[in-house]
């Protein structure tokens, strides 16, 4: 059976998560959360930001990978890696191939009609969300070194960070660094944003051209550009020119150019790299499979799930090892 490998986004607000219902084809009216197909040889990550882009015009923050679903279609088998994402600062979704959708709680996402491979996305949710209830509060946590004992989502330590009027922008590792802070005693605060001039209308892109000076982003006009300057019909953005990308504007570095841009593309040039090491789930995984003994496990992936959560729900390393598999092997 031909096997289909597929991204979903679990895009989160607060509690509140986006689902979308499908505007077209055989499951046409079905619920399912926005994504779309992995392209040859482009990471998840990648075609995960491309399919909501293309989809809801948006740009989103790709975070920790929920779950995988492998799912048996009629004619066809589904892999679905489905990653907890978050909208970026300021953008906004425009439904350009769904016709509804919906911000539904946690205890409202049996309200629609799901599709069948997103029904078990569905119970992944559930089941993180109510193992946070094993975890303290933040409020409750005395310091940092008890606070990084356990696991804790992006948007949850966006939300801390905000809650308490500190910095909330950026990745996980950034985000940990702005709560030691806090715990020390340090108020990182929002940066303020410098007001925008108005910027020269650049009519045509060169190698040359300023990436803050052409107002760039990863729609359809720079994405031909770069179509143009690689000689790839289908060209793909990926996750280390988005971050560059965010660091070039954040900085104000006006003398980085597409040229620079397409010198990460290639590999020959680094300025900031995207934050894989907060991927402690997809890490994880990898080792379990890793290691023969778990070769037993008819369905691997549920085992690894298993034993994550038991992992994610204490305050123990989030790692793999053998002896966790030893320990815990009759609970899994």
């Amino acid at each position: 059976m031909k096997t289909v490998k597929v991204v979903a986004a679990v895009i989160f607000d607060g509690n509140k998560i986006f689902a979308t219902q499908r505007g077209y084809g055989d499951f046409k009216d079905g619920w399912e959360f926005p994504g779309g197909k992995v392209e040859s040889e482009e990471m998840p990550e990648d075609a995960l930001v491309r399919e909501i882009k293309e989809e809801l015009d948006a740009d989103i923050i790709c975070g920790d990978l929920l779950c995988t679903v492998e799912y048996d279609y009629p004619g066809f088998h589904l892999s679905m890696d489905c990653f907890r994402a978050s909208l970026k600062e300021g953008s906004k979704m425009k439904l350009l191939e769904h016709e509804a959708a919906r911000w539904l709680a946690p205890d409202e996402l049996d309200q629609v009609g799901w599709l069948p491979a997103d029904i078990e996305v569905v119970k992944a949710i559930k089941e993180a969300d109510g193992s946070r209830a094993a975890r303290p509060d933040f409020d409750r946590i005395k310091t940092f070194d008890e606070f990084k004992k356990y696991y804790w989502y992006r948007e949850e330590l966006i939300k801390i960070c905000r809650d308490k009027g500190l910095h909330h922008e950026g990745g996980k590792i950034e985000l940990y660094e702005v709560i030691e802070a806090y715990f020390a005693g340090e108020k990182i605060l929002p940066k303020k944003k410098a007001p925008r001039s108005r910027k020269p209308l650049v009519t045509e892109l060169t190698p040359e051209t300023g990436l803050i000076e052409c107002g760039f982003t990863f729609g359809p006009k720079f994405r031909d550009f770069f179509k143009k300057m690689t000689g790839q019909e289908n060209f793909r953005f990926n996750v280390d020119m988005v971050a560059t990308a965010k660091a070039v504007k954040e900085s104000g570095d006006t003398s980085f150019t597409l040229g620079d841009l397409l010198d990460i593309y290639y590999g020959k040039k680094t300025y900031a790299t995207y934050d894989r090491s907060a991927l402690q789930w997809n890490k994880f995984v990898k080792d379990f499979c890793s290691d023969p003994v778990t070769e037993q496990y008819p369905e691997r992936l549920k085992a690894a799930a298993s034993l994550w959560k038991i992992v994610r729900e204490s305050d123990m390393e989030k790692v793999y090892s053998h002896e966790l598999l030893i320990r815990y092997k009759d609970r899994i």
